[in-house]
């Protein structure tokens, strides 16, 4: 078990991941963008992710295991893949791992619905932020 099994908040959606890394199963990256948890085994980079959006800025945030190494951030603002289909997501930027967070203008992008993928160099999370109706 790695450090957030033992120190960390684990929740339900972590079960899956932590079976398939344990049964070394690979799942394609279109999948894995879209899986939520984290597995329980083995290394992970970074854990506890969140976004907030004000003022046509998004905020991510991200709880960084591995202080090396860098976390792309990837943005869509559709939900294809709950239908069946495929999500377009955009590399917004790359940050160090160490700095936690990343803010995005997304003022020329708006939508009322986005989806973040924070990728690190040994597992992906992910975070939706939708306008409340």
């Amino acid at each position: 078990m790695n450090a957030y099994f033992k120190t960390g908040i684990p929740g339900i959606v972590d079960i899956m991941p932590s079976i398939a890394q344990f049964l070394n199963i690979s799942i394609p990256r279109e999948q894995l963008m879209e899986v939520d948890g984290v597995p329980l085994t083995g290394k992970l980079y970074a854990t506890t992710a969140n976004m907030s959006l004000l003022d046509n800025k998004l905020r991510v945030t991200w709880k960084a295991v591995e202080k090396k190494g860098k976390a792309k951030i990837w943005l869509s603002t559709t939900n294809h893949f709950k239908e069946g289909g495929k999500d377009e997501y955009t590399l917004y930027t790359t940050v160090p791992l160490a700095k936690q967070e990343a803010m995005i203008d997304v003022s020329k992008l708006p939508s009322s619905f986005y989806k973040v993928v924070i990728e690190t160099p040994g597992n992906m999370l992910n975070r939706w932020v939708a306008e409340r109706k």
